[in-house]
Parts: structure tokens; C-alpha cells; sequence
């Protein structure tokens, strides 16, 4: 019974350290692909906010500076949220060296 326990643990090592060759490494997070998509995501938001104020009726949408100041303030924390996931991320790691999977 305890050599099938040591195979199981001895197993689900194999298979961890076998995934862990298909996850991203330290760093990878900041590369350029990945700040490409992250800035194409952020332009696809920020767009569609632009088309839904436009769908909004006539006289019920805010003025352009107060659709900006609220809708940069909701870019902001939403950055802030990104780069601290970003770092903390890329801070802790665990033990396979592995910031995607954390």
C-alpha cells in the first residue's frame, strides 16, 4: 500500500513537471506578445466603450468630458488591478517557476 502511495505522488510529479515545459517562464508576462495582446485587448475595450456611448439615445448621453472622466476612471483601476496581478504574478511563483500558473 505505500509503494502504490509513492507511485501515485511519484506520477503526479511526472505530470507536473511535464506540463510545466507548456506554461510560460519568468518574465514572460511582460514579453512582447503578450504586451501586444494585452495593449489590442485594452483598444478593443475602450472602443466598444466609444460604440455603446454612441448607442446610448441622444438625449440621455453625457457630455464627452464627463463620459471621459468616468470611464478613465474605471481604466485606472483597472490598471492598477493588471500591473499589481502582473507583478505579484511574476513575484510568486511557487515552485515550478511558473507566473501563468499562479
Amino acid at each position: 500500500m505505500n509503494n502504490s502511495t509513492s507511485g501515485l505522488q511519484h506520477v503526479s510529479h511526472n505530470s507536473i513537471s511535464g506540463d510545466s515545459e507548456l506554461h510560460c517562464g519568468s518574465g514572460s508576462l511582460l514579453g512582447p506578445l503578450s504586451l501586444f495582446v494585452q495593449g489590442l485587448l485594452a483598444f478593443v475595450a475602450f472602443t466598444s466603450l466609444i460604440v455603446k456611448r454612441y448607442c446610448e439615445p441622444k438625449h440621455s448621453r453625457r457630455p464627452w468630458k464627463i463620459w471621459f472622466f468616468d470611464t478613465s476612471k474605471q481604466a485606472l483601476g483597472a490598471a492598477v488591478i493588471h500591473f499589481a496581478n502582473i507583478f505579484l504574478a511574476d513575484k510568486y511563483q511557487g515552485d515550478h517557476n511558473d507566473p501563468c500558473t499562479w
